[in-house]
């Protein structure tokens, strides 16, 4: 981190901003749960395509 932005200061938050930003936080938390969801179930499908296919090349 470059010297300028270390020693810039910051004004504080009103009220409204600190909301907003708050507001701004969950709904990014409630996307990211999502996706992460959506990336287990992809994996799943993966995987249970993987084994249909390994169980069409398997000998009995």
């Amino acid at each position: 981190m470059s010297e300028c932005v270390r020693e810039m200061e910051v004004a504080p938050l009103t009220l409204e901003q600190f909301e907003v930003l708050n507001k701004k936080n969950y709904m990014l938390e409630e996307e990211n749960r999502k996706l992460k969801s959506d990336v287990r179930e992809l994996q799943q499908v993966i995987i249970n395509m993987c084994h249909e296919r390994y169980s069409l090349y398997r000998p009995d």
